[in-house]
Formats: structure tokens, C-alpha cells, sequence
């Protein structure tokens, strides 16, 4: 590039600095359509001027402001696509890592599952690809996201099998974070998927003592291990036949997850509980903990997880068929006239 073109490209780059600047102005005003023509204005300054990473990064913008448009969000979906793809060539891992981020999100909230984890493995598979470089804490928290996807995937399907690639995941989010010497992470990791092994039961039943992961937590000062605490004691009561005591830790840690804003183990929690209902013969009781999850999810998470409740709940009739399934609904809703 000649010295005039490198002038240029810098003027270029200065003056699409300076509409972006204007546009989240604009935005913070609620002018959203505004913001969003002039960033659309430094997109293309940033396209000229040569500079595939300012242009990643431009567009990815550009396509956040266009999401929260309800007329425009294919659009922002096609544009982040695109930033992906530029910032990809342009190794801007930063941009491509979260123009992902925001595409998994757009497909969880399609309620596509597998669209989300495509996406995310995507993402994965690009900082792997960098070797040494892409060892970094955000592949660890990328493989997190993949685990807590597949968690939820296994559940509303009732899929072993996404349980077990979450548990995987898990494994090596924590492998990872332990390289990096991110104690905080790694036991966060470890408490985490040692709570899904309370939904898997040979897991469950080969799984060490809790005693050193415990005793780890409470000297980092984790609030964290109250609720696996008691998804563990639970657990370990429901494999002992003891539904009831079960039930008391599954309750307590639901209530701990939900003071902690910990959606992975609310979700798992209610399982349980719907489990150790279920063994105590307390269908009503299944149904209401399943709804009381599906509204407490969707106001942490969104919609999308309550349609995966909902096909939870559907599941219901392969076990008790559909006379049983009208029964327990009609026990259910008598309860709550009450």
C-alpha cells in the first residue's frame, strides 16, 4: 500500500471511529434506527479502508444495534455471520468469538438446541486451530457454554447422550482452566459437572468423595458449594432409596440455586425433585415443580428454555400414559384452587 493509501485508510478508520462514537450515543438516547444507520455508515468506511478486523468489528456492531429491531433481526444474524467469517480471516478471535456468542444466543432463542451447540463448536474448533495461542480462558469458557447446552439438550430430550458430551466438556474446560491456573474457574468446572452426575446415575455412583471438593470450595470462599452440596446429598439419598430425604436436599438446593442466579443447577435441582416426586408417587407434585421451573427459567434465561420444559413435561405421557397424565393435571390444578 502507498504512503497516500495508508493516510487513507487511517482517515478512513478515524472518521468511522467517530460515527460509532455518535451512534451508541444515539442509542443510549433510544434512537435505535439512527445508531444503527450510522453505524451502518462506518461499516463501510471500515470496508474501504482494507482493515479486515476494523470491518469484523464494525459490522459486529452494527448487527447488535440491528437485533434489538424486531424487523431487522435476520438481517443482524446475516451480518454476523459475516463478521465471523471476516474476522476468522482477518484473526480478530475476539470479534469472531463474540459475533458466535451472539449467533448461539439468536438459536437458543429459536429454541434450536443443536443450531446453539453448532455454533459454539465452531468457535471451539477455531481457537484449537491456533494451537498454543487459542489456549486461552476463552476456549475454556466456550467448552463451559457447549456443556451447559448439551445439558439442557439431554434434558428436554431425554438424551444420555448430550448428558455424557456435557460431562466431556466439562472435563476439558476444567483441564484447561487448570493449565491456565484459573483455580476460581476450575472449581466452579468441577462443581458444576459433578452436580449433572446427579442426573446420570453410574456416574453418580463411581464419583469419589465430595469431602476434598468441598473442603477446596470453603477455602476459596465458593457460595457455590451450597447448592452442589445439596444436589450431592441428594443424590446420594435417591441412589439409597431414601426419596424423601432426597427430596429435602433437592429442595434445598433449588432454593440455594435460585438465590445464587445459578440456572445449570436450578435446572438440575428440579430434576431431581421431579424425580424423587415421581418415586414417592406425587405426579401432581411433578407437574408443579416442572411449571414452577418452567416460569423461573424463563425469567433468567428466556422463553426458549421454557419450550424445553414444555417438551419435558410432554414426555410425561410415555411413562404414564395419557389418562394418568389427565389425572395427575387435574390433581394438580385442584392444589391450586386451593
Amino acid at each position: 500500500m502507498t504512503k497516500h493509501g495508508e493516510r487513507g485508510a487511517a482517515e478512513l478508520l478515524a472518521e468511522a471511529k467517530g460515527l460509532a462514537e455518535r451512534a451508541f450515543a444515539l442509542l443510549q438516547q433510544g434512537a435505535a434506527e439512527d445508531s444503527a444507520a450510522a453505524l451502518e455508515r462506518a461499516t463501510a468506511l471500515a470496508e474501504q479502508s482494507g482493515d479486515g478486523g476494523e470491518h469484523a468489528h464494525y459490522l459486529y456492531s452494527h448487527a447488535l444495534v440491528l437485533s434489538q429491531l424486531a424487523a431487522e433481526r435476520e438481517r443482524a444474524r446475516t451480518m454476523w455471520i459475516r463478521a465471523a467469517d471476516i474476522a476468522r480471516d482477518a484473526q480478530r478471535l475476539d470479534v469472531q468469538f463474540k459475533a458466535r456468542q451472539r449467533l448461539t444466543q439468536m438459536r437458543v432463542e429459536d429454541g434450536d438446541l443443536a443450531g446453539a451447540i453448532a455454533e459454539v463448536t465452531r468457535v471451539i474448533e477455531a481457537m484449537e486451530a491456533l494451537g498454543e495461542q487459542g489456549r486461552q480462558p476463552g476456549l475454556a469458557h466456550a467448552l463451559r457454554d457447549r456443556a451447559r447446552l448439551h445439558l439442557r439438550r439431554g434434558i428436554s430430550e431425554g438424551d444420555s447422550a448430550a448428558l455424557e458430551s456435557a460431562h466431556a466438556d466439562f472435563g476439558r474446560a476444567d483441564e484447561l482452566a487448570r493449565a491456565l491456573e484459573l483455580a476460581e474457574l476450575s472449581l466452579a468446572l468441577r462443581l458444576e459437572r459433578r452436580s449433572l452426575e446427579a442426573l446420570m446415575p453410574e456416574r453418580a455412583a463411581a464419583a469419589g468423595d465430595f469431602a476434598a471438593l468441598r473442603a477446596e470450595a470453603e477455602a476459596l470462599g465458593s457460595n457455590e458449594v451450597i447448592g452442589a452440596l445439596a444436589i450431592e446429598e441428594a443424590s446420594a439419598a435417591m441412589r439409597a432409596g431414601e426419596h424423601e430425604d432426597g427430596l429435602g436436599h433437592a429442595e434445598r438446593a433449588r432454593q440455594a440455586a435460585l438465590e445464587g442466579n445459578e440456572p445449570v443447577r436450578y435446572l438440575i435441582a428440579c430434576m431431581l425433585i421431579a424425580e424423587a416426586r415421581e418415586k414417592l408417587g406425587d405426579r401432581a407434585g411433578v407437574i408443579a415443580i416442572l411449571l414452577t421451573c418452567k416460569a423461573s427459567l424463563e425469567q433468567l434465561l428466556g422463553k426458549a428454555v421454557g419450550r424445553e420444559l414444555t417438551r419435558v413435561l410432554d414426555s410425561l405421557e410415555g411413562r404414564w400414559g395419557r389418562e394418568g397424565v389427565a389425572t395427575a393435571l387435574a390433581e394438580y390444578r385442584a392444589r391450586t384452587r386451593h
